[in-house]
């Protein structure tokens, strides 16, 4: 034989020379103890329950060997039927084995393996009508799940992070079907169920034998499915009848067009935040004088109205306090100078009062005790919208002083005048609420799925 077929005969028999596996024909065999029929739809099962005396057969040697017997009474809430197909990705699965839990509390739980021969299995698992699926996980804790207390984090060695919901056990009940391994009624186990802290329909299972101390643990990682999702798997749906009608899932696409309109929202709010800058117009200052005799300011322009504009007041008061009236008054004219009221309102001109206002101040401190203390402010902000651009002048008239009745001013003011001021605390608060309507929509889209917690190990 040349080197060259001999090189050809060794590669027929290399690892994944091309070959297909040939397809796997279910095996039948008849019980030992009744001669009924038992197919296996695993070349993996060790055990099978014949459906019709309910022997449980043990096929881990030679020769048959009845290892148990199951009750032929059906256990309630069995949804699904032996060899029920479903499909999932793509690929038909058959259930090949049913066993059913009972837990500390009497409360029932039912498990049903889906296999196909191709693909390996996994579990459907229903508790009061709420449905999982499991697959079996291959990462490890960090920690002892079982040496934690409920609400305690827990880390797995692919840095995810699970809160532990709860521990109990678990005692089987009833089984049927064809099992990989041996199960046998009364077999007890302890589990510890945690929930993802970043996906609330993903849990980590632990489960361990109760008898046995030290006895290995097994994890899987199990997600939440919709009724609805389960009946898109389910070939019969007739099987769901049971649970009256079962409503499609809200269509996604008002919670993207949502999120899209309020990211943007948040985007432009926030720019807005930061390249908003107000400019100082005026800077008025009334002496007491000027304020006992209900002056006017010089003129000052305003140009931007788009927006408030923001008139801030600082007084002089100090253990005292001040009543102030001012106002706001549009200029026919450019004036370089104060007037009094008098000397405006005895002249020619077509002035006319577009705000009035009035303020409050009083600022109060001390020291008493060992401690200082203060009470109110001597000074005020306010925001004003300005009827067109234009020219204005202040007016202001008060009283003030530190005994409960003056009728003179006895303290000064400014004011300092600025346009285009935007408020931030506006700005801040439409920010919030932008980006919670954000995070609202990202909760009605995420759509978490089971591939996304299960390591390539797994």
């Amino acid at each position: 034989m040349s080197d060259v077929e001999m090189t050809q005969e060794a590669n027929l028999f290399a690892v994944g020379a091309g070959r297909e596996r040939p397809k796997y024909t279910p095996k039948a065999l008849q019980c030992i103890n009744c001669g009924a029929s038992v197919k296996l739809f695993s070349e993996q099962a060790v055990q099978a329950v014949c459906d019709a005396c309910g022997s449980m057969l043990d096929l881990s040697k030679e020769e048959q060997v009845v290892c148990g017997l199951v009750s032929k009474n059906r256990v309630r809430g069995l949804q699904f039927p032996l060899l029920t197909e479903f499909v999932f990705e793509s690929r038909t699965y058959r259930v090949t084995a049913r066993l059913v839990y009972k837990d500390g509390w009497g409360a029932l739980s039912y498990d049903y393996l889906l296999f196909n021969p191709f693909f390996g299995s996994f579990w459907l698992s229903s508790y009061k009508n709420d449905f999982t699926t499991s697959r079996v996980s291959h990462v490890m804790p960090c920690t002892d799940p079982f040496a934690l207390s409920d609400g305690k984090k827990l880390t797995t060695h692919d840095k995810k992070v699970w809160i532990r919901l709860e521990q109990g056990k678990q005692e089987l009940v009833y089984v049927d079907g064809a099992l990989p391994w041996h199960a046998k009624i009364g077999d007890t186990h302890e589990y510890v169920e945690l929930q993802s802290k970043t996906h609330p329909k993903v849990f980590f299972e632990v489960e361990r034998e109760a008898t046995k101390d030290g006895a290995e643990m097994e994890f899987a990682i199990s997600r939440e499915i919709s009724l609805f999702e389960l009946k898109s798997a389910l070939k019969d749906k007739s099987l769901m009848d049971f649970l009256g009608p079962i409503k499609a899932p809200e269509s996604k696409t008002p919670a993207w067009i949502l999120a899209g309109v309020s990211l943007l929202a948040a985007l432009g709010f926030f720019l807005a935040l930061f390249s908003s800058s107000s400019r100082q117009i005026a800077e008025v200052h009334f002496s007491p004088t000027e304020l006992n005799n209900e002056t006017l300011s010089s003129t000052f322009r305003v140009d931007d109205v788009r927006f408030p504009v923001e008139i801030e007041m600082y007084s002089s008061v100090d253990n005292a306090w001040m009543y102030l009236t001012w106002a706001i008054v549009e200029s026919s004219e450019n004036m370089p100078t104060k007037q009094t009221y008098e000397e405006v309102a005895g002249g020619a001109r077509n002035d006319k009062m577009v705000h009035i206002g009035e303020a409050e101040l009083s600022y109060y401190h001390g020291y008493e005790g060992g401690e200082s203390w203060s009470e109110g402010s001597q000074s005020d902000t306010l925001y004003v919208l300005f009827p067109k651009p234009g020219t204005y002048r202040l007016m202001a008239k008060a009283v003030s002083g530190t005994r409960e009745s003056e009728d003179v001013a006895k303290h000064s003011i400014s004011f300092f005048i600025y346009e285009n001021a935007r408020l931030d605390r506006y700005y801040l608060f439409m920010l919030f609420l932008s980006l919670s309507l954000v995070y609202v929509s990202r909760i009605k889209i995420k759509d978490f799925k089971l591939d996304d917690f299960i390591s390539d190990d797994d």
